[in-house]
């Protein structure tokens, strides 16, 4: 593929996501933004790492004189995922949490696996796609987990909105 199709991938990823946190209702657009800058910093950070150690390259990347690592991937698409994730993370039941949280990581290991086959944005370098996919755990997981201790959610997922009823 030629770079076209990286910078048109690239493209979208901005196209799509904006939009697509804009149709959260406005009373959750708080949640939304503590989630997505939460979750940049965690992919931002993991990014710059795995670059400088060497398991991951960008060949096409927004900024190749800034830095190794790929923006629109670790900047956008990746906490606009992990708002998704967290704000329909089920409530109960552990085999359902479970389950939600597989089909999250392994859809989202698929599709970064297929963009690295058959384009440049991403070339994996000795990171087996379970290592991928625990670091994707890892994010959602820390982001969740992040979510809760700020808005002080009770244990049966109560007080979603934050509220100190």
């Amino acid at each position: 593929m030629g770079m076209a199709v990286e910078r048109m991938i690239l493209a979208a990823i901005w196209i799509i996501c904006i939009p697509v946190l804009l149709l959260f209702p406005r009373e959750r657009y708080r949640e939304v933004a503590l989630l997505f800058l939460f979750n940049q910093a965690i992919t931002w950070l993991s990014s710059l790492v795995l670059v400088e150690l060497g398991l991951m390259r960008n060949p096409v990347r927004e900024f190749p004189l800034a830095l190794g690592s790929n923006f629109s991937l670790y900047f956008m698409l990746y906490p606009a995922v992990s708002v998704f994730f967290v704000l329909f993370y089920p409530r109960r039941g552990k085999w359902r949490k479970l389950l939600y949280m597989l089909l999250y990581i392994g859809s989202l290991t698929l599709v970064i696996s297929l963009v690295a086959r058959h384009t440049l944005l991403i070339r994996y370098e000795h990171f087996h796609w379970i290592w991928r996919s625990l670091v994707y755990l890892g994010g959602f997981y820390g982001t969740r987990k992040y979510y809760e201790w700020f808005y002080q959610l009770r244990a049966k997922g109560d007080n979603v909105n934050g509220d100190q009823s």
